[in-house]
Order: C-alpha cells, then structure tokens, then sequence
C-alpha cells in the first residue's frame, strides 16, 4: 500500500494537576474558582496578590502553575511547581504535572525523572504510566513503553488513549494483529477516535484486509471529513482492490478540500491510466508537476509523450 503509516505514537495531551490540600487563603479560593471558569489571567492575578501576602504558602504558587499550565507558560509553572516542591517537599502528583509542562517543553529527560519519581512515590496513578511510556516511546524503548502502557491498563481498563498508544508500539514492532486489537478496544470504549479508526484501517491495509481497512477510513471521514490524509488512505486502499473509480472519488474528495494538492492529482492520474482515462491522467500529472510534484514527471515521459506529440 502506498502510503506512510501515521505517527506511531498519538498523544493525546492530557493536563493533569494535583488536588492540593485547602487553602484558607481568600486569594487561592477566588483563584481557584477563575480557574475553574477559564478565566486564567484573572486567576493569576489573584495568586500574584496572595504570593505578596503569603509568600510560603504552596498552594497559592500550586495555583498560579495551574493557571500557567493551561496558558501553555510552561516555564513560568515549572518555576511555581519547582516552588511547591520547596516549601512543602516532593509531591507525586506535583511532580506528575511538573512532568507534563517539562515534556511540552521538550525537556524529555526531566519529564522521564519528574514521572518516574512520581510513579515512585504513587504506583497506582495510570496516568503516570501512560506519561512515561509515551516518553519511552519517543525514546525507541518501545519494551519499557509496552510494559508502561500495560500497567496504565491494569490500573485504568477504560482508558482508551492507552490502548491507542500500545497499539502504535505494537504495529511499529511488526505486531499488526496485536495493534489491531488494541484499536479495537479503544473504538469500543471511544467510538469517535478519528486516530484508532485511521491505524487500525493503516495495520489491516498491511496484512492485505484491504476492505476492512476501507470501512475503518470510511469511519475516520465520518468522524472529520476535513481531514485530507482520510481521503488518501481510503483512496490508496480502494486502488489495492482494483477499484481505481472509487479511488478516483476519494483523490477528487481531496482536491476538493485542496485544489493544489499535488499528491492528489498524481494519484488520480495513475488511478486514471488504470481505467485507461489517458487525456484526463496526463492533465493531472501536468497540474501535478506545475506544482512542483517530481513524481508526475517520470509519469509525463513514460505516459504522456506520445499525447504530447499529437499535438505538435
């Protein structure tokens, strides 16, 4: 089949923060309750005002990471986590979302510490778990990864983002069936994951269920029919089988979305050429190589030369 599977690894981005203790702080209420409304800014005015008051209360500096996190400041709540950490000693679950703000900052080896001191400190939080083992997945440790993801599962059966994660590590081992499995698990438990309908299709595509695969990508279009990629992997599929009109469909479906996308009329043509469509196969690779598509031009010599000729 001719087309790349998708990321191996889908992470789904969870933000996960600890449930500090309460706080009498009249400023950690009222920050807490414009955080819970999504009013951030406001939030962190409100634990700046309290950090000036109560300079060694933790939960006022927990508060204010909370409120940086979600604005994607992450070095500014890794600074407050750090803080907590401080005034009150090492937490599992500060240390746990220190973890993901180090992570989206690509500072994968202080994640891996942070989540493992973690997982150390509190063995049965599955998020711990699915965090390093995704971490452990970028790092090509796919056996530390699977046995991550496994016991996210003992501890979580029902989370299907885990299910979805062990099932890239899986199929990038050479385990379709095994991945197979595992994104059916996920479908069960979450009907709308667009990703598990997408590479469960791309893993039946690769042991040859070329119709299972087409009904998976039929699913992933259902679910967002603005993805272009769904139409490609539908169409490259349906050309497997011989159904090169269909195939036709899906490229065309593609163009709709993008009229330059030159990957499209590339594929279109040769699914063209196969229903014996020259004229209209040449006219794509033509557009196709005015778009830069170096593929379309070994198609113009080996296809077109002779249409080009007839019209000299």
């Amino acid at each position: 089949m001719r087309s790349a599977k998708l990321s191996l690894v889908i992470f789904v981005g969870i933000v996960h923060f600890c449930s500090c203790s309460a706080s009498l702080s009249p400023f950690y209420i009222k920050g807490m309750s414009e955080v819970e409304k999504g009013n951030y800014l406001l939030a962190i005015q409100e634990f700046d005002n309290g950090i000036r008051e109560e300079p060694e209360n933790p939960d006022l500096y927990f508060g204010r990471a909370k409120a940086n996190q979600m604005l994607k400041r992450y070095e500014r709540a890794v600074s407050d986590y750090s803080k907590v950490i401080q005034l009150r000693g090492p937490d599992d679950e500060v240390l746990l979302s220190r973890a993901f703000c180090y992570f989206y900052m690509d500072e994968i080896i202080s994640a891996f510490n942070d989540v493992s001191r973690s997982i150390l400190m509190n063995p049965r939080n599955h998020i711990s778990f699915f965090l390093r083992g995704y971490i452990n997945s970028i790092k090509k440790a796919y056996g530390a990864a699977l046995m991550d993801y496994d016991r996210s599962l003992d501890l979580n059966p029902r989370y299907a983002e885990a299910f979805v994660n062990r099932g890239n590590i899986k199929a990038e081992l050479g385990d379709h069936l095994g991945a197979i499995n595992d994104f059916t698990d996920a479908i069960e438990l979450n009907p709308n994951d667009e990703n598990a309908f997408i590479n469960r299709g791309t893993d039946k595509a690769i042991i040859g269920d070329y119709e299972g695969a087409i009904e998976d990508f039929s699913f992933a279009i259902i679910i967002n029919p603005a993805r272009i990629e769904n139409y490609f992997l539908r169409g490259e599929a349906k050309a497997m089988i011989e159904d090169f009109q269909g195939a036709i469909n899906d490229y065309s479906a593609m163009l709709n979305l993008n009229d330059k996308d030159a990957r499209a009329l590339y594929f279109r043509g040769i699914a063209r050429l196969n229903i014996n469509d020259r004229v209209n196969a040449c006219n794509d690779f033509t557009r196709a190589g005015e778009l830069g598509y170096i593929e379309a031009f070994n198609a113009i010599e080996n296809y077109c030369k002779e249409k080009k000729s007839k019209r000299k």
